[in-house]
């Protein structure tokens, strides 16, 4: 199901994913050749999607299932979360769009709808674990 979708103009060619912390608590990861040629860069609670160099909106949808099995899976493992920010990452942490039930390991797979970064205009971010009706919200 959808929780959420963010439309944003990405900053310097990526998108920031994860918990929004500032100061000695942040955990923004670093880029290197490894993680520029994976398309990704990620930290304990932070993801960063390189996007290409592009004017235009992408979209990010957070969701609370699975992935389809023919999904292009960028990301997969766990990340520590008490909030989820989506922005560029020069607005960080501006806006968080989800406050989560707590603040622990959150299994986290991104897709992408393009193998090519440069080409990447969608982003969803399955969160399955909130899919537990046990949530105070029922999600």
């Amino acid at each position: 199901m959808l929780i959420i979708r963010v439309p944003l103009i990405p900053g310097f060619s990526q998108i920031f994913i994860g918990d929004g912390r500032t100061g000695p608590e942040a955990d923004v990861p670093e880029w290197d050749n490894e993680s520029e040629n994976r398309g990704y860069a990620a930290s304990r609670s932070t993801v960063l999607v390189a996007t290409g160099d592009r004017s235009d909106y992408v979209v990010v949808d957070v969701l609370n299932e699975v992935p389809a099995p023919d999904a292009i899976v960028l990301f997969t493992a766990t990340l520590r979360l008490r909030t989820l920010v989506v922005s560029p990452p020069d607005e960080v942490p501006t806006r968080p769009v989800l406050f989560l039930p707590d603040e622990a390991d959150w299994r986290t797979v991104i897709t992408v709808d393009s193998s090519e970064s440069e080409n990447i205009r969608r982003i969803f971010v399955h969160l399955p674990e909130l899919a537990d009706p046990r949530l105070p919200d029922g999600l």
